[in-house]
């Protein structure tokens, strides 16, 4: 076999072969330690869920465990979510815009305002779809927006996005 021999044989010797094997079980390692890194990190995550709807937030804490939370406190008032983050540190807030008499909205611009919680991942979660509910929530600071019903899988994706894992 000449030198050129080597370059333009399309056949893949079998070292080439294991060595592009290993390279994708690697890329599936990766992929793997992310999703368990994040698992682990969410597990450890504590979840406020603010919606004066039980139904509500029980669908919600079940999807949240579902997606590996391990850590959800419910409230049924903006007022309640207030008080919980006074004595708690939460690794997200997930929220329904409609509750009275503190909305998701108040709650969230509160947030924003308390230097202690101004940094914490902030979603609303509601039946509005109006295109300027969405800018307000965006304006006021927050960093999704879910509109019920949902799916499970369109809940994980704003929250990953929030979390920073997407």
């Amino acid at each position: 076999m000449t030198p050129e021999d080597r370059f333009s044989n399309p056949t893949p010797s079998p070292a080439e072969t294991d060595l592009a094997a290993l390279d994708v079980d690697f890329a599936d390692e990766v992929e793997n330690d992310d999703r368990a890194g994040h698992k682990r990190a969410r597990a450890d995550t504590a979840v406020l869920v603010a919606d004066d709807y039980p139904p509500a937030q029980r669908l919600l804490r079940a999807q949240l465990r579902d997606l590996g939370f391990g850590r959800i406190i419910l409230v049924s008032s903006g007022a309640e979510a207030l008080a919980a983050m006074r004595f708690r540190t939460f690794g997200l807030v997930l929220s329904d815009w409609k509750m009275k008499p503190m909305t998701g909205l108040d709650l969230l611009r509160a947030v924003r305002r308390d230097t202690t919680h101004q940094a914490v991942p902030f979603l609303m979660v509601t039946v509005a779809r109006e295109a300027r509910m969405f800018a307000m929530a965006r304006e006021a600071g927050a960093n999704g927006y879910v509109v019920k019903p949902f799916t499970v899988r369109t809940l994980e994706a704003q929250i990953a996005r929030a979390l920073g894992e997407a």
